[in-house]
């Protein structure tokens, strides 16, 4: 099943993700024992520089291995996120593939 989590920053996010950067993208990407990662990437202000949070697109077994995957996430650790939401998410519509049909 897939899953939808949105993190966004507490005040001083940007000092705490700068300290545990490296020990999240190390998580990311031993990750894949728990929850795949189909998309991620991080939520931006209206300047599309400052970073507001994360976002994550996962695919996983149930509610809980999306929430294990995503507590176990340094920034989760380190108290990057104010606040967490995962929700179930059905996918209806993936125009990924549509963009490469189209060139050719």
């Amino acid at each position: 099943m897939h899953f939808l989590i949105r993190c966004i920053d507490q005040p001083g996010g940007p000092e705490l993700r700068r300290r545990n950067f490296q020990a999240h993208q190390d998580y990311l990407v031993e990750t894949g024992k728990v929850a795949e990662i189909l998309i991620s990437g991080p939520l931006v202000a209206q300047d599309a520089v400052t970073v507001t949070g994360s976002a994550y697109l996962v695919e996983a077994a149930d509610m809980g291995a999306a929430r294990t995957f995503i507590e176990a996430d340094p920034y989760h650790r380190a108290g990057v996120w104010e606040s967490v939401s995962v929700e179930g998410f059905i996918k209806k519509t993936d125009n990924r593939g549509l963009q490469a049909s189209r060139q050719h």
